[in-house]
């Protein structure tokens, strides 16, 4: 019971917002106290894309087409046939746009009867109007799903129930992060959290870049650079 709530995790990039809805998601998993679904909004395609595709995998129906389509949407959820194409339509169709939100929502509806969803949305700044989905949620939904949006909007914080801000790590909590990655030396330990600047997505870039080309060299006291640093390249 109850209805849907929508918590927005935002902050500057690369500072954790989709790892910390990853987390979150994996955690109530783990414990069982919810379904976690992902819709990753991207800007080159509709919101409504995002979601159908987020339903889809969520269902298992992403390569079914025709009857197996059907005969799968009536076997998980002991449907009946029209239903079960009406739906079908939805997930069939070329294209995808908001007037499929309703379809969608009530396969949701009846996912969130077996257990508690949480839906991640993210990147949500990607697609602005992805919020509608959102909101046709809260007008449709009957029963227990928490909404969980990464990314920075001005609308989608106005609308959450409640907002968590990520900012730029402390520089003692960037080097305890490094560390559980990579032990380096004291210096370039120093440098790399000069650079990423509380970034940690940039710090874990760059020890990326290092590994991949082979630039590290085990010391007693931690890993060297091989090579100067003038000759890394700040990432974008």
């Amino acid at each position: 019971a109850g209805e849907p709530r929508v918590v927005v995790v935002e902050g500057p990039p690369g500072v954790g917002k989709s790892r910390l809805a990853e987390w979150l998601t994996a955690r109530a998993a783990e414990v069982g106290a919810a379904r976690p679904l992902k819709a990753l909004f991207r800007p080159e395609e509709p919101a409504a894309a995002a979601v159908r595709r987020m339903v889809e995998r969520g269902i298992q129906v992403r390569h079914l087409t025709g009857g197996d389509l059907c005969e799968r949407l009536e076997e998980v959820f002991d449907a009946a046939p029209e239903w079960a194409e009406s739906v079908a339509s939805v997930f069939e169709a070329p294209e995808v746009s908001g007037a499929a939100y309703g379809a969608l929502i009530d396969v949701l509806q009846r996912l969130s009867d077996v257990r508690p969803l949480v839906l991640w949305l993210d990147d949500v700044g990607a697609r602005p109007e992805s919020l509608a989905f959102a909101e046709r949620l809260r007008e449709r939904f009957d029963g227990g799903v928490l909404v969980l949006a990464s990314g920075t909007d001005p609308a989608w914080r106005e609308a959450a129930d409640a907002v968590v801000t990520l900012g730029p790590l402390r520089t003692r909590e960037m080097g305890e992060m490094i560390r559980r990655h990579l032990p380096l030396e004291r210096g370039l330990l120093q440098e790399l959290c000069g650079r990423a600047a509380g970034n940690p997505k940039f710090a874990l870039a760059l020890m990326s870049g290092w590994l991949q080309g082979d630039r590290l060299v085990l010391t007693p006291k931690g890993f060297r650079l091989d090579g100067p640093l003038e000759a890394i390249s700040d990432l974008a």
